[in-house]
């Protein structure tokens, strides 16, 4: 066995060449989310050429207080979050690497003036529903892109 290994922002892929054929396996690592990673755990371990470990987020960092107060939550970018519906049970998850104010600022002016652009705007035009945006919650905060999206499709799935 002789494995290439790549490095491709945090992402790992790996060629290991037994005998006559090669096996690409990509491997990627994830912050351990008490009830995302579970469900991620199982809609991937079928896929045989990918490989993800969970890590803590649990570090020296984290255990002693912060020194800067904490941001408005509408500061914030590189975010997963979620904005629950006025009108019924249903919440749209999206991700953002832009501020999330800016953001949500899109998805006001999306739901009157385009709404196919998203689910969210879809749903406003459709149903004749209110999103509150006042109510929105950052589920998750990650700044490569390739990660965000895949933390996006699990908190929706």
């Amino acid at each position: 066995l002789t494995p290439n290994v790549i490095h491709q922002n945090d992402e790992l892929q790996i060629t290991v060449t037994s005998g006559e054929q090669n096996v690409n396996c990509l491997c990627t690592s994830l912050k351990y989310v008490k009830g995302i990673t579970p469900r991620l755990a199982r809609l991937f371990k079928d896929i045989t050429n990918l490989k993800i470990a969970f890590k803590a987020s649990l570090n020296s960092r984290s255990i002693f207080s912060k020194v800067k107060d904490e941001s408005d939550i509408k500061d914030c970018s590189n975010v997963v979050y979620q904005i629950p519906c006025n009108n019924c049970n249903l919440v749209y998850v999206g991700q953002t690497a832009r501020s999330l104010d800016s953001h949500l600022i899109s998805h006001r002016s999306d739901s009157r003036l385009y709404p196919e652009r998203s689910a969210l705007a879809e749903h406003v035009n459709k149903e004749h529903h209110k999103m509150n945006y006042e109510s929105v919650r950052v589920l998750a905060s990650e700044s490569n892109y390739t990660k965000r999206l895949f933390l996006e499709m699990a908190f929706i799935a």
